[in-house]
């Protein structure tokens, strides 16, 4: 399951900066956090996560 979140993220990411014309850095930041949600993790660690890169 989680390789299906992360793949649904990566088609996320494409479609966001191909179709809706996005910035490739905000798009990924978008993409990181909703893929996090979707994985479990608490809406408190995500930003952490993302900044630093790990769980």
């Amino acid at each position: 399951m989680p390789l299906l979140i992360v793949l649904i993220g990566v088609i996320l990411l494409i479609f966001m900066i191909v179709k809706l014309k996005l910035n490739t850095f905000v798009a990924l930041v978008i993409t990181s956090f909703i893929v996090a949600l979707m994985l479990g993790l608490p809406l408190t660690k995500i930003p952490t996560t993302i900044e630093i890169g790990n769980i």
